[in-house]
């Protein structure tokens, strides 16, 4: 190793052992690492240790599915389709970066205290979707997602009941 670059190769970042490097891409020294999982994974050197990458990525699926079995709505090991809609309301209305806030959060709409702090709340009083065409839609599009403001619906039902623009005549 003729060049500056630390080496890395026996330490561990995470998960992942460095087992040896493999190549320089722009500036950056990239080492063949192997997971505790067995898979073996090329990796950006500067990304394991300022802690960025701590596994080939069996870390982050592990996390997701403790958050789903959590709350125990999984099918297939998958999120079920009210799960993702409990989180997607709770996107729509609390996070800046959704591509849907400006029409929730930003316009003040919420979720009740009682539906943000538990899906299984949100599961309780709205029940399983009918079948796979519907969706939560609120009554008022005005108000808050609440137990009084939301039901399921079809996409064709939930296209009636959108909110208007005011046109000045």
């Amino acid at each position: 190793m003729g060049d500056a670059r630390k080496d890395l190769t026996g330490m561990q970042f995470g998960r992942l052992k460095v087992i040896k490097y493999h190549s320089t891409k722009g500036r950056n020294a990239h080492w063949l690492c192997k997971c505790f999982c067995g898979i073996e994974k090329i990796v950006n050197g500067v990304k394991l240790r300022n802690g960025h990458t701590k596994s080939c990525g069996c870390l982050q699926k592990e996390i997701v599915q403790t958050l789903f079995q959590k709350h125990g709505d999984t099918k297939n090991k998958k999120p079920t389709s009210e799960y993702r809609c409990w989180d997607g309301m709770i996107q729509r209305c609390y996070n800046p970066k959704s591509g849907s806030f400006q029409y929730y959060g930003a316009r003040g709409i919420k979720v009740c205290q009682k539906w943000k702090k538990s899906f299984e709340n949100f599961l309780k009083d709205m029940g399983r979707k009918p079948t796979r065409n519907h969706s939560i839609d609120r009554i008022n599009p005005d108000g808050d997602y609440d137990p009084d403001n939301c039901r399921w619906v079809t996409h064709h039902d939930q296209r009636i009941n959108q909110r208007r623009m005011k046109v000045n005549a």
